[in-house]
């Protein structure tokens, strides 16, 4: 006979689970919100937020691309492709590792991140709008806090 756990009430289950509703919704409405504006360059959001970790040196593998963007490995490729397809990217064998990929910007790349960095600003100022600078911090070491509860390092200064 199997044990079936019993289910928390509402109230204790959004207690344990905080990020279930914080999360998914809140990414979303930026996610929706930059897709609208960049819509203008070609790229989506998470094209340019692939651009962006490129560009500063944030991540430069399809794997530490694929976990900075919350993504899987195989999605992150296929965007990857589609990025390559439009000049943006190129992909390159490590000369140290050759089975490991490489992820540079294009001279075109370059110039779209450049040009989308004034829109994405505009957007993330209005999401941001009323929310004081200690509070952003707080929300930070918040999520520095999870993500190393979770043994991984923020990637973030």
């Amino acid at each position: 006979m199997a044990i079936v756990p019993r289910i928390p009430s509402a109230k204790t289950f959004d207690e344990i689970f905080v990020g279930r509703l914080m999360i998914g919704p809140i990414m979303a409405a930026l996610l929706q919100a930059h897709d609208k504006a960049l819509a203008p360059l070609g790229l989506s959001a998470r094209e340019a937020m692939v651009l962006a970790n490129c560009a500063r040196g944030e991540a430069n593998t399809p794997g530490a691309l694929a976990w900075f963007n919350g993504l899987d490995v195989s999605t992150m490729t296929r965007m990857l492709d589609r990025l390559e397809k439009k000049g943006l990217i190129k992909r390159s064998r490590s000369r140290g590792d050759r089975r490991k990929v490489l992820v540079t910007l294009t001279s075109r790349g370059r110039g779209l991140f450049r040009k989308g960095v004034p829109i994405a600003a505009e957007v993330a100022q209005k999401a941001w709008r009323g929310v004081a600078k200690k509070e952003i911090h707080m929300i930070r070491a918040v999520y520095d806090k999870v993500i190393r509860n979770l043994g991984h390092e923020t990637k973030l200064n």
